[in-house]
C-alpha cells in the first residue's frame, strides 16, 4: 500500500490518497497517518480510494475507529471514489449508515461545505451516531 497526504482544500480539508490493498500488514499505516492528522488538530478527513483494490476487515475497522475521534473533534472522515468491489463491500458491511461515502473527490469536498460554516451537528439528521460497542 502506497499513500500521500494531498494537503488541504480552503486550509482545512485533508486529503489522504491510499493505494492497493489495505489489509492487516498495511492498514496500520494509514491509521499512523490519519492519527497525524489529528495530533495536527486536522480533523476534516477525506480518504480518496481511488486507486484501492482491496480492504480487509482491519482497514474497515481503521476507518471505524479514526471516523470516532475525527467526530471527537468536531470533524469527520469521508471516504471519496470507491472502486466497485471496495463500495460493495461497504454496502454489505452498511457503513453507509455512519460514515459518507462520495463518487468523487470533488463531492467529498463538497460535502464538507456545511461543517466548516458552523452549521455540522453530530445528529442522526445529518449524520447517523456510529453503533456503539457491546461492554
Amino acid at each position: 500500500m502506497a499513500f500521500s497526504h494531498n494537503g488541504e482544500y480552503d486550509g482545512s480539508i485533508s486529503v489522504l490518497q491510499v493505494k492497493g490493498y489495505l489489509d492487516t500488514t498495511t492498514s496500520s499505516e494509514l491509521d499512523r497517518a490519519i492519527k497525524g492528522l489529528f495530533e495536527a488538530e486536522h480533523y476534516h478527513i477525506i480518504v480518496d480510494l481511488a486507486e484501492v483494490e482491496y480492504i480487509s476487515s482491519m482497514g474497515w475497522g481503521v476507518f471505524l475507529g479514526n471516523l470516532r475521534a475525527a467526530r471527537a473533534g468536531d470533524g469527520e472522515l469521508k471516504l471519496a471514489s470507491m472502486r466497485p468491489q471496495v463500495y460493495e463491500v461497504y454496502r454489505v458491511l452498511e457503513f453507509e449508515w455512519f460514515m459518507k461515502a462520495y463518487e468523487t473527490l470533488e463531492e467529498a469536498i463538497g460535502a464538507f461545505s456545511p461543517c466548516l460554516n458552523g452549521t455540522h451537528a453530530n445528529s442522526p439528521s445529518v449524520v447517523p451516531p456510529i453503533p456503539s460497542s457491546p461492554q
